[in-house]
């Protein structure tokens, strides 16, 4: 079912931006490093937001208004 797949790829995007979070958070991570995991983050973001907006389709949920 396309539904769970979404889901399942939702969650596990979620876990990763969580992972990511964390990694930048300790300041540890070089210049190149943090860039690429910044990198990685921003696709994610963009990605669950297709999928998020793909539900609200699914539900027809209408979507706010931008200011």
């Amino acid at each position: 079912m396309n539904e769970e797949r979404d889901l399942d790829q939702y969650e596990s995007i979620m876990a990763r931006l969580e992972e990511i979070v964390k990694l930048l958070e300790t300041g540890r991570a070089p210049l190149g490093e943090s860039l690429r995991l910044y990198q990685e983050a921003k696709s994610l973001s963009q990605r669950a937001n297709q999928l998020l907006e793909r539900a609200e389709s699914l539900m027809g949920t209408p979507k706010p208004q931008e200011a």
